[in-house]
């Protein structure tokens, strides 16, 4: 029986949160491995596990303005997880995100483990060259560095980082997905948290650019956060309030990926798109920037969506007016589209994170 250590800080919801949780439901399924999935934090969890998975919750709860009891808390933290580790004797640990890649490295200072990180970011964040710095001392004693994309890859090898480094992209939730047809609304769709990096406001000014031009459309955007009323207050000051609808959080987002014409991408940068490689298993034609990382690795320009040059809003706008106009070319990119679902099928995934992990554990 192999054992299997994930490390996460919570199961809260995030990106690394879902991937590693149906890494850890998908290792669970298989026969002959007993997985072990350690919590850090005390946030209440979103994701469901299998019931055979085993759950550690180290349980840091030190607040932040008290510095001094947080690095209690974590030196308490660090020598249970050191002692879980050496009691469980797992054939290798997969660690997400760098400050938890760091804890796990740091926690088990001299003994032989085989941990294994990974990267869930891009590359091009202002990270200080200090951190840099710290990243790449830390990681030499990995045994192998995953990372979403090509483009974080040629980072890590440009800057000599000496582990393995294995590209395995994002699964993608299995979703309920209806044919294309033309009875759809009418809809322009973006899924994704109103924060900076999505870039909202850039998309409601490509859409204004489009909106006068063929009429009846609308631009739905699904997703909440800090700046939805300042993005409110922008549609409005535009006299875009009946064509551009914010819909918030939906559990059931395939709703809306089953009911839009068109999905369009407008990210300053990405670790993986998640929600542009969702839109396409379910066969939307897709508008995306090139942003650094992820659309280029998903998209084929004129084949299963169109990939635009990053703040080139006049192309992006002219990209959707091609769709908008012609139902035979939306129907086209969404054939080929829905291709990328068997590619980023969670199974299929989830045994590339396995086969590498344990070739390079022997």
């Amino acid at each position: 029986m192999k054992k299997i250590a994930l490390v996460i800080p919570s199961l809260s919801s995030g990106g690394a949160e879902r991937v590693i949780s149906v890494l850890a439901n998908e290792w669970s399924k298989m026969n002959g491995y007993e997985v072990h999935l350690f919590i850090l934090t005390n946030l209440p969890d979103v994701y469901q596990l299998e019931k055979n998975i085993f759950v550690h919750r180290i349980g840091f709860k030190a607040k932040k303005n008290n510095r001094l009891l947080k690095l209690y808390m974590m030196v308490k933290s660090m020598l249970l997880f050191r002692r879980e580790i050496s009691r469980i004797s797992p054939d290798f640990i997969l660690g997400f995100l760098s400050h938890v890649n760091f804890f796990i490295i740091l926690s088990l200072l001299f003994k032989s483990n085989r941990v294994f990180v990974s990267e869930r970011n891009s590359p091009n964040l202002n990270k200080s060259i200090f951190f840099e710095w710290i990243r790449k001392f830390f990681y030499s004693f990995s045994t192998g560095i995953i990372v979403q994309s090509k483009t974080f890859k040629n980072f890590l090898e440009y800057n000599g980082y000496n582990a393995k480094i294995k590209v395995i992209p994002n699964p993608i939730q299995k979703l309920e997905s209806i044919n294309y047809s033309d009875t759809r609304e009418k809809y322009i769709l973006n899924v994704g948290r109103l924060v900076d990096q999505k870039d909202h406001r850039r998309l409601i000014d490509i859409f204004n650019l489009v909106v006068d031009r063929q009429k009846g459309w609308k631009l739905v955007i699904v997703g909440d956060g800090p700046l939805r009323k300042e993005l409110l207050e922008y549609t409005k000051l535009l006299g875009l309030s009946n064509e551009v609808i914010f819909k918030g959080e939906c559990k059931k987002i395939e709703d809306f990926y089953n009911t839009s014409q068109i999905f369009a991408f407008t990210s300053k940068y990405e670790g993986f798109p998640n929600a542009l490689a969702e839109a396409m298993s379910c066969g939307l034609p897709c508008v995306s920037f090139d942003c650094v990382t992820g659309p280029s690795e998903l998209i084929s320009s004129s084949y299963n969506g169109f990939l635009v040059p990053e703040k080139d809003n006049e192309l992006f706008a002219e990209r959707l007016l091609q769709l908008m106009f012609s139902y035979d070319l939306r129907l086209k990119l969404s054939s080929n589209s829905s291709k990328i679902s068997s590619e980023l099928d969670s199974s299929k995934i989830a045994k590339e994170y396995l086969n590498f992990c344990i070739e390079n554990s022997k």
